[in-house]
């Protein structure tokens, strides 16, 4: 299976509703384009705390940079990942998500205007 892309909402002066049209977390993890301007948005409403993984494809001077992992902890409100800098960018231009579970875990993808 393959990765599914996050379509993204645009922020505004009026307001978001951060929980409403949560997306729930895939095993094959998600995908969106990045533009530098993006934020994700992560809730977890089950008992047990989740890992989410940033892959950065980039190498520095011939090596291998660690991907970027942030806890989401059980039972949270919303948390909150982001903007992304081109380290994140896949050949594609899409940053690439993992979770080490998915159970009771959702995003939404968030785009700030550009100003």
């Amino acid at each position: 299976m393959a990765r599914t892309d996050l379509a993204a909402v645009a922020t505004s002066r009026a307001g978001v509703d951060l929980t409403a049209g949560l997306t729930a977390a895939t095993v094959d993890g998600h995908a969106f384009a990045d533009n530098g301007r993006m934020l994700l948005v992560v809730k977890n409403t089950d008992t047990t705390a989740k890992q989410v993984t940033f892959d950065i494809p980039v190498l520095v001077d011939g090596m291998t940079v660690t991907d970027r992992q942030v806890s989401v902890p059980a039972n949270t409100g919303l948390m909150l990942y982001g903007p992304f800098t081109p380290v994140y960018r896949q050949a594609n231009g899409k940053v690439h998500i993992d979770y080490s579970a998915v159970t009771g875990l959702s995003v939404k993808l968030l785009e700030v205007p550009a100003s």
